[in-house]
């Protein structure tokens, strides 16, 4: 977890984050890893404007951009606390890399999309997209490491309506 609070604190102590003059708090971390881990992108909810500010670390620089939210009217977006994160990407990722030799091994994996988020506890949401064009979701208790949830649907599928 020292290496995600590390980044957060890069973030935090930027100029360009220094820059946003209303209350935002820290609500996700998002990367997408394939041969090695990318840049991450650390998102902040502003319950001002209803937005996600988000902040994408590459190299050196740390760049923002404001977006609205894919949510319903009412929803809340809660507070990430990187303290209360027991499970490190790394052991997140082999659980969920077990799981998948087990049990979802005919499907050879491109890309992994992978989401630190609170939704209703810390989680990691992660994502496997594979050669097939199926998407592998699985949903780990970011502090006890317990599997939520794991499917798996064609990512063909996307969009349709039965």
């Amino acid at each position: 977890m020292e290496v995600l609070k590390k980044i957060v604190e890069n973030v935090e102590n930027s100029e360009e984050f220094k820059k946003i003059k209303y209350q935002i708090y820290l609500c996700s971390l998002f990367n997408i890893v394939d041969k090695t881990e990318g840049n991450w992108q650390v998102d902040y909810y502003s319950v001002e404007n209803d937005k996600i500010v988000s902040f994408v670390v590459e190299k050196d620089a740390i760049k923002s951009e404001e977006s609205k939210i894919f949510k319903e009217k009412d929803a809340k977006i809660a507070k990430l606390d990187l303290n209360e994160v027991k499970i490190d990407l790394k052991e997140a990722l082999k659980k969920v890399n077990d799981i998948h030799k087990n049990k979802y091994q005919n499907e050879t994996v491109n890309k992994k999309i992978v989401i630190l988020q609170v939704i209703n506890k810390p989680l990691w949401n992660i994502t496997y997209i594979t050669a097939g064009f199926n998407i592998i979701n699985f949903k780990l208790n970011a502090v006890s490491g317990e599997l939520i949830s794991d499917n798996i649907s064609s990512a063909l599928s996307l969009g349709t309506r039965n």
